[in-house]
């Protein structure tokens, strides 16, 4: 424990001559925690009540459980990262602080990067395999697709968006965090 305590003040000292202030960047990480938290419930409440709609509402044929099937692995890909990451304040060690909070802040940098990408493309496959042959007029199924590909253009500049955000907020602090680790 006084290990510990001297590393942080040995860390303050040097702060004061980094200009860098380590409670910010500790509020910083719990803002980012919660933040974390709001999406992991807001987009688990959103799949869950798309899933269950499709359910009730779908005439539960091969091709409707196919593309349930679908939107469901691409909700996964996203909703297993969300809830893997988790920013850790408990470690014994300001070096195994800082190692792990880089390597959960990059992780979390590939959500919108990778893990939101398999979601928007398995998302517009479910709509277009749920409304494959559902309409008798051929100008209605292509309206239908239509409007996926308006919903694609729509989740592709959202993830853009999103990529920004993120990496606005995140790297930064990965770098204060590098900067630390080096020192």
């Amino acid at each position: 424990m006084d290990e510990q305590i001297t590393e942080w003040g040995q860390l303050w000292r040097q702060q004061a001559s980094n200009d860098f202030d380590i409670d910010h960047l500790i509020n910083k990480l719990k803002k980012m925690n919660r933040y974390a938290l709001i999406q992991k419930i807001f987009f688990f409440i959103v799949v869950i009540f798309a899933l269950y709609s499709m359910f009730t509402h779908l005439t539960l044929n091969v091709q409707q459980i196919l593309a349930i099937s679908v939107f469901a692995i691409g909700s996964l890909a996203v909703i297993i990262p969300l809830f893997r990451i988790k920013i850790n304040f408990k470690n014994k060690n300001t070096q195994t602080f800082i190692e792990s909070n880089i390597d959960c802040l990059k992780r979390k940098l590939k959500i919108p990067k990778v893990h939101f990408l398999i979601f928007i493309i398995c998302s517009v496959l479910a709509i277009n395999i749920g409304g494959f042959n559902q309409f008798e007029s051929n100008l209605f199924q292509i309206v239908f697709h239509i409007s996926t590909l308006i919903i694609l253009a729509i989740l592709w500049y959202a993830r853009k968006v999103g990529i920004k955000n993120y990496e606005s907020e995140i790297l930064p602090v990965i770098e204060k965090l590098e900067r630390m680790k080096d020192e």
